[in-house]
């Protein structure tokens, strides 16, 4: 049975920073089988304008959490 979700929970996703502050998001996949992943960077200014993005394809990732770290890395470089 599906759960109905709550009106007071706020809507999850992407959130405008405040003004004069940069946001970075991040994302990293990561397929077991073939041990490869792809990592994502964007940085939106406050009105969510798009200023800059990266993406990069690793192989031979250990697990997701290295994935996720790489991720990271990577929107720190971009930042």
């Amino acid at each position: 049975m599906a759960k109905k979700k709550s009106d007071a929970k706020s809507r999850e996703g992407l959130h405008k920073p405040p003004e004069v502050i940069l946001k970075v998001n991040i994302g990293a996949s990561f397929d077991i089988v073939s041990s490869t992943e792809g990592t994502g960077a964007v940085i939106r200014d406050s009105q969510g304008t798009f200023l800059a993005g990266s993406c990069r394809y690793l192989s031979h990732i250990a697990d997701a959490a290295m994935a996720e770290a790489y991720a990271l890395r990577d929107g720190l470089i971009l930042a």
